[in-house]
């Protein structure tokens, strides 16, 4: 137990959220105020962003800029639980929550450590089936220890220097994901403009079954028969079973709602375009692997195309557009169905081509694989070294 008295955020902290400004007037896009989404919260400091916003949209919507200092907090969507610390004026979207401490009281740095010790406190407390929501009133009643201002600058400082190390090994293994998209371009070049002249072919003559959406089960924490993969399980293009959920199917659903050695799923209905599309190639190696309604599964025809060819492909600025043509937007969320992403042509280099591709993919993967397992040890003992810091230890 921490010697220090334990408070509730909202006892020392404000929060609030942002919002959207209407995508349909030109006038609120495209100026000079930094506007952050959920997507963007990457536990690190923001210091520019993908969009900026106008004046007239502070004005005339519910963003509100966050002074520089505020911790980010992702409530909703795909990066539910993520975090980030703000170091520049921005404004935000809803599904993000600001966290601003009082300086009298609280050092931010500190209190983001603590929050990032508090994810899956969060996320245990989250409503919602498949993509769970965290609220402002789960994150104000939080309670933390809040030792004197320098106890908790030099806790801070030290969590800083533990977290840097963690994030020199995450960002190796980031460049290796680089390479392997560099190596996909001096190969094939640019799948929209295809300057190699490969052939090109519709989805539908590739696959070796039709597509199709997942259960429609609500997944459930409690352990049975089958992991069921969700939306939230595709991280940097990389399957992520940290947060495991599971079903139970009925027997007349398993052939369609499980997956196979090379299968793909692919996020087909979410809130963010940023997400839609995003994919992996799954090796459940035997396991029990089941996948909910927001996915899609696609089974390829090997002998005509390797499913890492695709999956990189999709990964490419051109081949992200080349997807995107093929979708749309309704009311909640951008979608693409089976019928579309048959319909989708992208080039097909010859096999022993893609073979080549695949068998330098496969060596950077084996690398990477190393690195994470050191990734993993390191976050181990960054957990453990938090635990410490907030139960008077360190």
């Amino acid at each position: 137990m921490s010697p220090h008295p334990q408070l509730m955020i909202d006892e020392f902290c404000e929060t609030g959220s942002g919002g959207t400004p209407s995508r349909a007037n030109g006038d609120y896009y495209g100026g000079n105020i930094p506007w952050v989404k959920s997507g963007e919260l990457r536990e690190d400091v923001i210091t520019d962003t993908e969009e900026k916003i106008t004046a007239r949209a502070i004005k005339e919507s519910s963003a509100k800029i966050v002074p520089s200092g505020a911790i980010l907090l992702a409530m909703y969507g795909a990066t539910v639980g993520r975090m980030a610390f703000l170091g520049i004026d921005a404004a935000t979207n809803q599904a993000v929550c600001n966290i601003r401490p009082d300086p009298k009281k609280a050092f931010p740095r500190y209190v983001f450590h603590c929050l990032q010790s508090k994810i899956n406190h969060f996320l245990g407390r989250a409503a919602g089936g498949a993509q769970p929501n965290i609220s402002q009133g789960i994150i104000r009643e939080t309670k933390i220890p809040l030792p004197p201002l320098d106890e908790q600058r030099r806790i801070a400082a030290i969590l800083d220097k533990a977290d840097a190390l963690r994030r020199k090994r995450q960002r190796t293994i980031g460049l290796h994901d680089n390479l392997a998209q560099s190596i996909f371009l001096e190969m094939f070049g640019d799948p929209r403009s295809n300057p190699k002249g490969f052939k090109t072919s519709g989805f539908e003559p590739l696959l070796k079954t039709s597509p199709n959406f997942g259960s429609m089960i609500p997944p459930k924490i409690q352990e049975a028969e089958w992991v069921s993969l969700r939306v939230a399980n595709i991280q940097n293009w990389k399957l992520a079973l940290e947060d495991s959920k599971y079903i139970d199917l009925p027997s007349d659903s398993v052939e369609k709602h499980t997956l196979l050695d090379g299968d793909i799923i692919l996020a087909r209905a979410i809130a963010s375009e940023e997400h839609l599309g995003k994919c992996v190639v799954v090796k459940p190696a035997g396991r029990k692997w089941a996948f909910d309604s927001h996915l899609m599964r696609i089974r390829l025809n090997t002998e005509m195309i390797y499913p890492v060819y695709v999956r990189e492909l999709f990964k490419t600025p051109g081949g992200r557009q080349l997807f995107l043509q093929s979708t749309r937007k309704t009311t909640v969320q951008y979608n693409i169905n089976t019928k579309e992403l048959k319909a989708l042509k992208i080039p097909v280099p010859p096999i022993a081509l893609q073979q080549e591709f695949v068998s330098r993919v496969d060596t950077l993967d084996s690398i990477q694989d190393s690195g994470r397992r050191s990734t993993r040890y390191l976050d181990q003992l960054f957990s453990s070294l938090q635990s410490r810091a907030f139960s008077g230890q360190l």
